[in-house]
């Protein structure tokens, strides 16, 4: 069946793109700092997200969940975040909500996905795109930079 194909295809890329693309971001906020990657990062995902929900054709689709992938992957700069500002029970505490916000994005998003695709296949998209949008910009006013970075050029063994 070709849905179910593109449908894996889909789910692959983003998959190999958070694989492939967090050791390069995790460089980078070493290097420029944590706030502005993560700030990038969300701001292209509202911004990919929009455009996903309006693709005219199945290629931009694919377009766009290789740069949801690129963009999502921020899970280490989240938790390098975490270390910078926390120490002790702390900083085990801080991972530990970021792990049960992990899982419950992982059940949570799916049904409610599912409830506003019910409506429009749209919808899901726009509410991801909002969502990252809000997150961009409480991330513009709220959050202070943890790691001034290094001012320093990028070296091939920081990516292994």
């Amino acid at each position: 069946n070709d849905v179910t194909a593109h449908y894996g295809i889909l789910l692959a890329l983003y998959a190999l793109m958070q694989f492939a693309c967090a050791p390069v971001l995790g460089a980078l906020s070493d290097r420029f700092g944590r706030r502005p990657v993560l700030l990038v990062s969300l701001a292209g995902a509202a911004v990919d997200y929009a455009i996903m929900a309006t693709a005219p054709f199945l290629w931009v689709l694919y377009i766009g969940r290789i740069v949801a992938g690129i963009t999502g992957a921020t899970g280490a700069v989240a938790g390098a975040y975490i270390a910078d500002i926390t120490d002790g029970d702390e900083r085990a505490r801080h991972f530990g909500f970021m792990s049960a916000c992990f899982g419950f994005g992982m059940v949570a998003g799916p049904v409610l996905g599912g409830l506003m695709g019910g409506f429009s296949p749209h919808a899901p998209f726009f509410a991801a795109a909002a969502l990252n949008g809000l997150n961009f910009l409480t991330g513009c006013f709220l959050l202070p930079e943890s790691h001034k970075g290094e001012r320093r050029p990028l070296r091939r063994e920081a990516l292994n």
